[in-house]
Protein backbone atom coordinates (compact mmCIF):
# COMPACT_ATOMS: atom_id res chain seq x y z
CA UNK A 1 0.00 0.00 0.00
CA UNK A 2 1.29 3.50 -0.80
CA UNK A 3 2.26 5.49 2.26
CA UNK A 4 -0.12 8.31 3.11
CA UNK A 5 -3.00 6.93 0.94
CA UNK A 6 -6.09 6.04 2.96
CA UNK A 7 -7.13 2.44 2.46
CA UNK A 8 -10.68 3.53 1.55
CA UNK A 9 -9.39 5.37 -1.55
CA UNK A 10 -7.69 2.40 -3.18
CA UNK A 11 -10.86 0.60 -4.45
CA UNK A 12 -12.21 3.93 -5.77
CA UNK A 13 -8.99 4.57 -7.71
CA UNK A 14 -9.03 1.19 -9.42
CA UNK A 15 -12.80 1.38 -9.98
CA UNK A 16 -12.45 4.66 -11.89
CA UNK A 17 -9.59 3.25 -13.90
CA UNK A 18 -11.56 0.16 -14.91
CA UNK A 19 -14.62 2.25 -15.82
CA UNK A 20 -12.57 4.46 -18.15
CA UNK A 21 -10.88 1.47 -19.76
CA UNK A 22 -14.19 -0.30 -20.39
CA UNK A 23 -15.76 2.92 -21.70
CA UNK A 24 -13.02 3.44 -24.28
CA UNK A 25 -13.07 -0.22 -25.26
CA UNK A 26 -16.82 -0.27 -25.93
CA UNK A 27 -16.94 3.12 -27.62
CA UNK A 28 -13.91 2.55 -29.85
CA UNK A 29 -15.12 -0.81 -31.12
CA UNK A 30 -18.71 0.36 -31.55
CA UNK A 31 -17.84 3.52 -33.47
CA UNK A 32 -15.31 1.70 -35.65
CA UNK A 33 -17.99 -0.83 -36.62
CA UNK A 34 -20.56 1.93 -37.17
CA UNK A 35 -18.49 3.51 -39.95
CA UNK A 36 -20.61 1.59 -42.48
CA UNK A 37 -23.75 3.36 -41.21
CA UNK A 38 -22.52 6.82 -42.13
CA UNK A 39 -24.56 8.52 -44.90
CA UNK A 40 -23.31 8.31 -48.47
CA UNK A 41 -22.76 12.08 -48.46
CA UNK A 42 -20.14 11.50 -45.76
CA UNK A 43 -17.48 10.69 -48.39
CA UNK A 44 -14.73 8.10 -48.21
CA UNK A 45 -12.07 10.78 -47.74
CA UNK A 46 -13.79 11.76 -44.48
CA UNK A 47 -14.33 8.13 -43.41
CA UNK A 48 -10.70 7.05 -43.71
CA UNK A 49 -9.21 9.36 -41.00
CA UNK A 50 -12.01 8.33 -38.61
CA UNK A 51 -11.45 4.64 -39.34
CA UNK A 52 -7.72 5.03 -38.66
CA UNK A 53 -8.36 6.94 -35.44
CA UNK A 54 -10.83 4.47 -33.95
CA UNK A 55 -8.67 1.54 -35.04
CA UNK A 56 -5.75 3.22 -33.29
CA UNK A 57 -7.91 3.99 -30.27
CA UNK A 58 -8.83 0.31 -29.80
CA UNK A 59 -5.15 -0.33 -29.15
CA UNK A 60 -4.43 2.93 -27.37
CA UNK A 61 -6.98 2.43 -24.61
CA UNK A 62 -5.26 -0.81 -23.58
CA UNK A 63 -1.94 0.86 -22.86
CA UNK A 64 -3.01 4.37 -21.92
CA UNK A 65 -3.34 3.62 -18.22
CA UNK A 66 -0.47 1.14 -18.09
CA UNK A 67 2.12 3.66 -19.25
CA UNK A 68 3.24 6.49 -17.02
CA UNK A 69 1.69 9.20 -19.20
CA UNK A 70 1.25 12.67 -17.80
CA UNK A 71 -2.23 14.10 -17.37
CA UNK A 72 -1.86 16.41 -20.38
CA UNK A 73 -1.28 13.49 -22.77
CA UNK A 74 -4.23 11.60 -21.37
CA UNK A 75 -6.56 14.57 -21.65
CA UNK A 76 -5.49 15.32 -25.23
CA UNK A 77 -6.37 11.76 -26.17
CA UNK A 78 -9.67 11.81 -24.27
CA UNK A 79 -10.80 15.13 -25.80
CA UNK A 80 -9.81 14.03 -29.30
CA UNK A 81 -11.76 10.82 -28.88
CA UNK A 82 -14.88 12.59 -27.61
CA UNK A 83 -14.74 15.13 -30.45
CA UNK A 84 -14.57 12.49 -33.19
CA UNK A 85 -17.14 10.34 -31.41
CA UNK A 86 -19.56 13.30 -31.51
CA UNK A 87 -18.78 13.86 -35.20
CA UNK A 88 -19.72 10.28 -36.08
CA UNK A 89 -22.93 10.37 -34.02
CA UNK A 90 -24.01 13.63 -35.69
CA UNK A 91 -23.38 12.14 -39.13
CA UNK A 92 -25.44 9.08 -38.25
CA UNK A 93 -28.29 11.22 -36.88
CA UNK A 94 -28.30 13.30 -40.07
CA UNK A 95 -28.66 10.12 -42.09
CA UNK A 96 -31.51 8.88 -39.90
CA UNK A 97 -33.43 12.15 -40.01
CA UNK A 98 -33.44 12.29 -43.80
CA UNK A 99 -36.41 10.21 -44.87
CA UNK A 100 -36.71 8.75 -48.36
CA UNK A 101 -38.85 11.14 -50.41
CA UNK A 102 -39.65 8.92 -53.41
CA UNK A 103 -41.54 5.79 -52.40
CA UNK A 104 -42.44 3.03 -54.86
CA UNK A 105 -45.36 0.63 -54.50
CA UNK A 106 -42.86 -2.13 -55.32
CA UNK A 107 -39.20 -2.42 -56.23
CA UNK A 108 -39.48 -5.65 -58.23
CA UNK A 109 -41.95 -7.07 -60.73
CA UNK A 110 -42.04 -10.81 -61.35
CA UNK A 111 -43.65 -11.75 -64.67
CA UNK A 112 -43.45 -15.43 -63.82
CA UNK A 113 -43.59 -17.62 -66.93
CA UNK A 114 -44.92 -15.75 -69.97
CA UNK A 115 -45.39 -16.79 -73.59
CA UNK A 116 -43.04 -15.82 -76.36
CA UNK A 117 -44.30 -12.64 -78.03
CA UNK A 118 -46.83 -11.81 -75.27
CA UNK A 119 -47.37 -8.44 -73.62
CA UNK A 120 -44.21 -7.57 -71.70
CA UNK A 121 -45.45 -4.41 -70.00
CA UNK A 122 -45.55 -3.68 -66.29
CA UNK A 123 -45.91 -0.53 -64.22
CA UNK A 124 -44.28 0.90 -61.12
CA UNK A 125 -46.07 3.65 -59.17
CA UNK A 126 -44.21 6.11 -56.97
CA UNK A 127 -45.33 8.77 -54.47
CA UNK A 128 -43.61 12.05 -53.63
CA UNK A 129 -43.21 12.01 -49.83
CA UNK A 130 -41.02 15.12 -49.82
CA UNK A 131 -41.79 18.82 -49.43
CA UNK A 132 -40.76 19.95 -52.92
CA UNK A 133 -41.80 18.95 -56.46
CA UNK A 134 -40.22 15.65 -57.51
CA UNK A 135 -38.49 15.47 -60.88
CA UNK A 136 -37.19 12.28 -62.48
CA UNK A 137 -34.07 13.36 -64.35
CA UNK A 138 -33.38 9.99 -65.93
CA UNK A 139 -34.66 6.41 -65.99
CA UNK A 140 -32.39 3.90 -67.69
CA UNK A 141 -32.55 0.14 -68.18
CA UNK A 142 -29.62 -2.24 -67.94
CA UNK A 143 -30.05 -3.34 -71.57
CA UNK A 144 -31.85 -2.44 -74.78
CA UNK A 145 -34.40 -5.24 -74.38
CA UNK A 146 -36.09 -3.22 -71.63
CA UNK A 147 -37.68 0.14 -72.47
CA UNK A 148 -38.90 2.47 -69.68
CA UNK A 149 -41.33 5.38 -69.98
CA UNK A 150 -41.92 7.71 -67.06
CA UNK A 151 -43.72 10.79 -65.81
CA UNK A 152 -41.82 13.77 -67.21
CA UNK A 153 -43.54 16.66 -65.46
CA UNK A 154 -42.78 17.55 -61.81
CA UNK A 155 -44.77 15.54 -59.26
CA UNK A 156 -46.16 17.68 -56.44
CA UNK A 157 -45.75 16.61 -52.79
CA UNK A 158 -48.24 13.86 -51.95
CA UNK A 159 -48.96 13.13 -55.61
CA UNK A 160 -48.03 10.02 -57.60
CA UNK A 161 -46.31 9.23 -60.88
CA UNK A 162 -45.60 6.11 -62.91
CA UNK A 163 -42.79 4.30 -64.65
CA UNK A 164 -43.96 1.93 -67.37
CA UNK A 165 -41.56 -0.80 -68.44
CA UNK A 166 -41.78 -2.96 -71.53
CA UNK A 167 -39.66 -6.08 -71.88
CA UNK A 168 -38.99 -7.61 -75.30
CA UNK A 169 -40.75 -10.97 -74.99
CA UNK A 170 -39.50 -12.10 -78.38
CA UNK A 171 -36.37 -13.24 -76.55
CA UNK A 172 -36.87 -16.71 -75.06
CA UNK A 173 -35.36 -17.69 -71.72
CA UNK A 174 -35.08 -16.36 -68.19
CA UNK A 175 -34.37 -12.68 -67.59
CA UNK A 176 -33.51 -10.42 -64.68
CA UNK A 177 -33.10 -6.75 -65.58
CA UNK A 178 -32.61 -3.55 -63.60
CA UNK A 179 -34.00 -0.06 -64.13
CA UNK A 180 -32.15 2.81 -62.40
CA UNK A 181 -34.22 5.85 -61.43
CA UNK A 182 -32.44 9.18 -60.93
CA UNK A 183 -34.30 12.09 -59.35
CA UNK A 184 -33.99 15.08 -57.03
CA UNK A 185 -35.34 13.03 -54.11
CA UNK A 186 -33.38 12.40 -50.92
CA UNK A 187 -32.95 8.81 -52.10
CA UNK A 188 -31.88 10.10 -55.50
CA UNK A 189 -30.91 6.72 -56.97
CA UNK A 190 -33.41 3.86 -56.82
CA UNK A 191 -32.99 0.53 -58.60
CA UNK A 192 -36.07 -1.34 -59.80
CA UNK A 193 -36.00 -4.89 -61.11
CA UNK A 194 -38.03 -7.04 -63.47
CA UNK A 195 -37.65 -10.79 -63.81
CA UNK A 196 -39.36 -13.77 -65.33
CA UNK A 197 -39.05 -16.43 -67.98
CA UNK A 198 -40.20 -16.37 -71.62
CA UNK A 199 -41.19 -19.73 -73.07
CA UNK A 200 -42.59 -20.88 -76.38
CA UNK A 201 -46.19 -21.99 -76.28
CA UNK A 202 -46.89 -25.65 -77.02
Amino acid sequence: MTAGMPFSQIPVYFSHKQILQNYFKIQCIQQFNNMKNLPNSFGEKKRQPLKKFFNFAKIKYKIMFKLNLNNTSKWIFVLSFLFLNTLVLNAQNTNTNKQDSIIFNKLEHDYGIIELGSDGQCEFTFTNKGDAPLILSNVRASCGCTVPQWTREPVAPGETGTIKVKYNTKIAGAFNKSITVNSNAVNSNVVLRIKGKVEKSN
